[in-house]
C-alpha cells in the first residue's frame, strides 16, 4: 500500500513538473512576441511596417478624438499628439498614398482645429491643410458627433432574439455565400475595442481539406469541427498593443468581436460555435501555417459555421446561472 502511495505521489510530482514546464514555455514565447511586435519598443515610426504605422496613427487619432469629447477640457490640449500625428500622417502619405486611415485623420484634425481649447498654431494648421488637399473631399470620416438618449433606437424583441441563439455543431449541407460572410464581418466591426484600435482580423475558410488541417492542428475536441462548411478564425494584430499592461487586451477585443459576429450570423440564420484556441506554441505555429496567418497575428477564437440544419438535431440547453450570482450591485 505504501508503495502505491509513493508511486502516486511521484506521478503527481511529475505532472506538476510537466505543467510548470508548459507554463514557462508559454510565458517565454508570449514575452518574446510582446517584445518583438509591441509598438512600445519601436521609437522610429519611419521604420515601422505599413500595418504597424497605421496602428500608431489610429492610436493618435483616438487620443485626439477622445480629448474633444470630455466635459472638462484641458486648455491647450493635444500639442504633443498633434505634432506626432502630423509627422506620421505626412510620412504615411508620402510612402503609401491616401486611404481610409488618412481620411479618418483629416476628419479628426478638422475637429481639433475647430475646437477653441485645442492647442494649434499657424505652422501645424498649414501642415494639416496640405494633408487635407491630398485626400478626397468625401473621405473625411473621423471626428465627433452629437447624440442624446433620444438618438438611440430601441429593439423590444432583443432579449427574445439573444435567448434564441444556440451553439450550433451540426450544419445543413450547403455552402454559405462568401459575400454574406463579409457583410456579417462588416456589421460585426461595430463591436467596441480598447481605444478604438480595431486590431481584430478575420480569416474565412471554406475548403474542406484546409479546414481539416487547421482543425487537426489544434489537437483537441475536433471531430465535430471538420464537418462545418465554413471555418472562421479570429485573430488580433499584436502591433496594436503597447506595454505589458495591455497583455490580455487582445483576448477581450477578440471576444467582443467574436460574440458580435456570432449574433450577426445568427440573425442571418447561420449557426456557429466557439472553438477555444489551443495556445501551446507548437500548436499555434502549426495552425498558423495551415491557416496562412502571419506571425504577428495572435489566434484568439475559432468559429465553425454554416446554415442551421433543416431537420431537428440535439443541442445543449446550456442553462445560465442566476443573475444574482453573476451580478452584485454595490451601494
Amino acid at each position: 500500500m505504501e508503495r502505491i502511495k509513493k508511486l502516486l505521489r511521484n506521478i503527481t510530482f511529475l505532472r506538476r513538473v510537466n505543467a510548470l514546464r508548459k507554463i514557462l514555455t508559454c510565458f517565454r514565447v508570449d514575452l518574446v512576441r510582446h517584445l518583438r511586435y509591441s509598438l512600445n519598443y519601436r521609437y522610429d515610426y519611419r521604420k515601422l511596417s505599413r500595418d504597424a504605422l497605421r496602428c500608431s496613427i489610429m492610436l493618435l487619432n483616438h487620443q485626439l478624438e477622445k480629448a474633444q469629447t470630455y466635459q472638462t477640457v484641458k486648455e491647450g490640449f493635444g500639442c504633443e499628439k498633434l505634432h506626432r500625428l502630423l509627422d506620421e500622417t505626412e510620412f504615411y502619405i508620402g510612402k503609401y498614398g491616401v486611404d481610409d486611415i488618412t481620411g479618418t485623420t483629416v476628419g479628426i484634425l478638422e475637429g481639433h482645429f475647430a475646437n477653441p481649447h485645442a492647442w494649434k498654431d499657424e505652422t501645424t494648421k498649414e501642415r494639416f491643410l496640405k494633408i487635407k488637399e491630398q485626400c478626397p473631399a468625401n473621405s473625411f470620416y473621423g471626428g465627433i458627433i452629437q447624440y442624446t438618449g433620444k438618438s438611440i433606437k430601441k429593439f423590444p424583441e432583443l432579449a427574445e432574439f439573444l435567448h434564441s441563439r444556440r451553439s450550433c455543431r451540426t450544419f445543413a449541407p450547403k455552402q454559405v455565400d462568401p459575400a454574406l460572410l463579409q457583410e456579417a464581418v462588416r456589421i460585426a466591426q461595430s463591436a467596441p475595442s480598447a481605444c478604438n484600435r480595431q486590431p481584430i482580423r478575420v480569416h474565412i475558410y471554406n475548403d474542406p481539406e484546409q479546414i481539416r488541417k487547421i482543425v487537426y492542428a489544434q489537437h483537441a475536441d475536433i471531430e465535430w469541427c471538420i464537418h462545418a462548411p465554413v471555418l472562421i478564425v479570429i485573430s488580433a494584430n499584436e502591433y496594436y498593443y503597447r506595454d505589458y499592461l495591455e497583455r490580455n487586451q487582445k483576448m477581450f477585443d477578440a471576444g467582443l468581436f467574436a460574440m458580435t459576429l456570432n449574433l450577426v450570423l445568427h440573425n442571418m440564420e447561420i449557426g456557429s460555435c466557439f472553438k477555444m484556441a489551443q495556445k501551446y506554441p507548437c500548436y499555434d505555429r502549426e495552425t498558423k501555417a495551415y491557416a496562412e496567418i502571419p506571425e504577428y497575428e495572435d489566434i484568439c477564437v475559432l468559429m465553425p459555421a454554416g446554415y442551421y440544419p433543416d431537420s431537428p438535431v440535439a443541442t445543449a440547453k446550456s442553462i445560465r446561472i442566476s443573475e444574482n450570482i453573476v451580478c452584485k450591485v454595490h451601494k
